[in-house]
């Protein structure tokens, strides 16, 4: 069993991208629940089943965010990015509660994909990318990895 706090606040997905230039958070996607709820977060049924309320209630979008808590995000994200070993990009779930930035979840190999429901396209949009320019700069991340130096 596994038992954890509740984080109350704002849910986000970041990707980080590793480059030639070095780390680069993307944009964050916002998770927005339409419904106010004292459990306002993403299960099975708010991804995935849209016949329910969850799923209803519940999209990604991009947020403005207070320059300090972006800040505060990026600095969180390069730092979980490093630490955890990750190599090429990664997706993080994070909330913020204030100006306090925590971890849900790290996931080091997430989907892909050019869905418009889902944040990390929203993210790689918002620099202008297409789905083939986003693959194109994990290829080269991970290429870049095995050149000779």
């Amino acid at each position: 069993m596994l038992v954890e706090e509740f984080i109350e606040g704002r849910e986000f997905q970041v990707t980080v991208i590793d480059t030639a230039k070095g780390l680069q958070v993307l944009p964050p996607a916002e998770i927005v629940f339409d419904a106010a709820s004292p459990t306002n977060m993403l299960t099975y049924d708010s991804r995935w089943n849209d016949s329910t309320t969850e799923y209803k209630t519940s999209h990604v979008a991009l947020p403005e965010l207070e320059p300090e808590l972006l800040q505060a995000i990026e600095n969180v994200s390069k730092k979980t990015f490093r630490d955890l070993g990750f190599r090429d990009y990664t997706r993080l779930d994070i909330r913020t509660r204030g100006s306090e930035v925590v971890i849900l979840e790290a996931n080091s190999n997430p989907g892909l994909s050019d869905d418009l429901e889902y944040g990390m396209t929203l993210s790689y949009r918002a620099l202008g990318w297409t789905f083939a320019d986003f693959i194109e700069k994990i290829v080269e991340s991970a290429c870049g990895r095995n050149r000779p130096a």
